[in-house]
């Protein structure tokens, strides 16, 4: 799939989803001409759909992982490919996409070091931004 086709799909699937701004093209870039777009797109819908049903609890599910007191992982993983999406949720129990990167194969345990900043401060902004609209309303 070329890099248009990855985006028109994630745009679609990631609707209900809050995001950094910087997340979808980072994930186009990760995904397109891969050769495993579709894989990915349809673990990110599953992933999307418990998420969605179980809410904040659905980190307690084998495919997420708490990092630290407000960054959480997803895993996607198949064959080819070991995708992680960190994220973290606002007051409102509301999840927001921060970033995206592939995990290095035959790593046991991700290391998560030089991710972490990125996604906080990505997570300040975004908390940021709920404020003002929490003050707006």
């Amino acid at each position: 799939m070329n890099k248009r086709e990855v985006l028109d799909l994630l745009i679609q699937l990631l609707g209900s989803i809050r995001l950094a701004p910087e997340f979808v093209s980072e994930l186009v870039s990760l995904i397109a001409k891969s050769g495993y777009e579709r894989d990915v797109i349809r673990i990110l819908s599953l992933r999307l759909r418990f998420l969605n049903q179980e809410g904040k609890f659905a980190v307690r599910g084998k495919e997420f992982e708490q990092i630290n007191a407000s960054i959480f992982s997803l895993h996607m993983t198949g064959k080819g490919f070991n995708l992680r999406i960190l994220f973290a949720f606002l007051p409102n129990d509301e999840p927001v996409f921060l970033y995206p990167f592939f995990e290095r194969a035959g790593k046991r345990k991700t290391d998560y070091t030089s991710k972490i900043p990125l996604a906080e401060e990505r997570f300040e902004k975004e908390m940021e931004e709920y404020e003002r609209e929490q003050a707006g309303s």
